[in-house]
């Protein structure tokens, strides 16, 4: 038992980092809680680890050299434990990715450029850190991962994940924002459709009044054209002469006597 003292630490280092880093991926996504993946690496571990445990204690194996048996299912045991802290240390970068954009969801870019201008600095530092978990997560080799491996892909997601914290503690200022400039936005529309209907009032009034006026100008009647008053025909009261009366042609125009 004391032989594998040195095994047994390691391997009881690395649990409690597996575990720590599950409960973490957990808070952060609490859906996270049914990665049936995690928990399988968890309980493979386990069933390795009660092998060396019974080999020590029970039934030692038949057929292969003890230490080779407890030393194999020691590094199985290992592996197991790695593969669980990187599953977990995944799920936590891609729930850390996946919340973030949720929260910015419908935000505008004018109001995270009003309420908090260096989030374009943090979303390039933010994809840095993604293509680094990404090349972590496409690098690891179980068989051959160290502390020193885990420790430096727990570094970079916990860095990913303070940025995305950083930045979404700022969304509810985001949205006020965009609900206080959508509610200006509505009433400067609602200002403009007035000040275009006065205008068009106005338009109609003034083009109106110069209407009548242009009307009144060219319509008016001109004096030179204006009809004289007709003049009262003068009248005669003379009476006939004795000529102009039928029958009074003088002496000859009377019958003459048989």
């Amino acid at each position: 038992m004391e032989n594998y003292t040195p095994q047994f630490q390691e391997l009881v280092s690395l649990y409690t980092k597996t575990k720590a880093l599950i409960l973490r991926a957990e808070q952060v996504d609490p859906d996270s809680a049914s990665n049936i993946a995690v928990f399988k690496e968890q309980r493979d571990a386990a069933d390795h680890l009660m092998r060396v445990l019974g080999a020590l204690f029970l039934n030692p194996p038949e057929g292969v050299p003890m230490d080779e048996y407890i030393c194999t299912h020691f590094d199985k045991a290992r592996s197991h434990l790695f593969r669980a802290s990187f599953d977990a240390l995944d799920g936590i970068g891609l729930s850390t990715k996946l919340l973030l954009r949720d929260a910015l969801m419908g935000v505008s870019n004018e109001a995270i450029l009003a309420v908090y201008p260096a989030y374009w600095e943090k979303v390039v530092e933010f994809d840095q850190l993604d293509e680094q978990v990404t090349a972590h997560r496409n690098g690891k080799d179980i068989g051959r991962s160290t502390m020193e491996h885990l420790e430096s892909y727990s570094a970079v997601v916990d860095h990913l994940h303070s940025i995305s914290q950083e930045i979404r503690q700022h969304v509810r200022q985001f949205r006020e924002w965009d609900t206080r400039n959508k509610e200006k936005t509505k009433k400067d529309f609602k200002l403009d459709i007035k000040k275009e209907a006065l205008k068009f009032l106005l338009f109609i009034f003034i083009g109106g009044l110069g209407y009548k006026g242009a009307e009144t100008f060219l319509f008016k009647p001109d004096a030179a054209s204006k009809p004289q008053a007709q003049r009262p025909i003068a009248t005669t009261n003379t009476l006939p002469t004795k000529s102009s009366l039928p029958g009074t042609n003088g002496p000859s125009a009377l019958p003459k006597g048989p």
